[in-house]
């Protein structure tokens, strides 16, 4: 049995630190994106250390101590990855006075003028949710995007499924626009603060990360949009950056079914954080 070895990484790199359940073991490792612009989400076998044994945290850095398996192919045997991998980064990334980094409203207008880069960011997840949705949607059923971003991966949707009906909405002017070209019914509005009660089979949370709202904020936009699934109902969680809790840790206890946990790329050979959860 090898020993154990220690990893140190500084505070200013703890966000890429993540812990990945497994029904055998608990992992740990690091991610280090490899193409920024096309899978910053993805998850490669060669970014996990190991099997995790002790985690301590102390002012200035993050102390892993791992123990590599002892057979050589053990990360080959993690593919392709199991509906029920929990992959979690416990910790968000800090700004230069060590608060909690969170993206401008001026860098989402940014990105709405350059929708090509966060469309190359969603490919993978457009893969796995059309499969999915191919399983569990039924026509006429009522699928929203509270937060529809220029809309292509909802209209990447409807082209594929255009007996469903599809309604979105963004706080941001600029995308909500984009948006409109693509979709019949966008709202321009914060879901958090409307108390539209209408009610929804599908809903989509691509926003539930680190950069986009703060970790204190999470629990309570995905308490909200559980209100608005009808009975049987599916919340769908992923996103290009890190979500920004536990969500097998969050729903215990909750009258919601956590259906899957991670998807997988066959493209790029990884995994990546997506929830499917079931209003009970």
């Amino acid at each position: 049995m090898r020993k154990i070895i220690y990893i140190r990484v500084p505070n200013r790199e703890r966000h890429d630190i993540f812990i990945m359940t497994t029904k055998e073991s608990l992992f740990a490792g690091i991610r280090t994106p490899f193409i920024h612009d096309t899978a910053y989400s993805i998850i490669l076998p060669g970014m996990i250390r190991g099997i995790l044994m002790s985690l301590d945290e102390t002012k200035d850095e993050i102390i892993l101590g791992i123990r590599v398996p002892d057979d050589p192919a053990w990360r080959e045997k993690l593919l392709p990855a199991c509906p029920d991998y929990n992959i979690h980064f416990p910790w968000p990334p800090l700004d230069g006075q060590g608060n909690e980094a969170i993206c401008p409203e001026s860098f989402w207008n940014q990105m709405a003028d350059t929708p090509e880069k966060l469309d190359r960011q969603e490919a993978h997840f457009r893969v796995h949710t059309l499969k999915l949705l191919q399983g569990i949607a039924f026509p006429g059923c009522r699928v929203f995007d509270p937060a529809c971003s220029t809309g292509a991966f909802l209209a990447s949707l409807k082209e594929q499924l255009p007996r469903l009906n599809y309604f979105a909405a963004d706080r941001a002017e600029k995308m909500v626009t984009k948006a409109r070209q693509q979709l019949p019914h966008v709202a321009h509005s914060d879901f958090m603060q409307t108390s539209d009660r209408t009610r929804f089979d599908i809903i989509f949370c691509r926003f539930a990360n680190h950069e986009v709202i703060r970790h204190d904020q999470t629990a309570p936009v995905i308490d909200k949009l559980i209100t608005l699934l009808n009975t049987k109902g599916y919340l769908i969680i992923f996103g290009h950056t890190p979500v920004n809790i536990d969500i097998a840790d969050y729903v215990r206890g909750k009258n919601i079914a956590l259906k899957m946990t991670s998807g997988y790329s066959e493209r790029f050979a990884g995994f990546f954080q997506y929830y499917l959860l079931q209003a009970t």
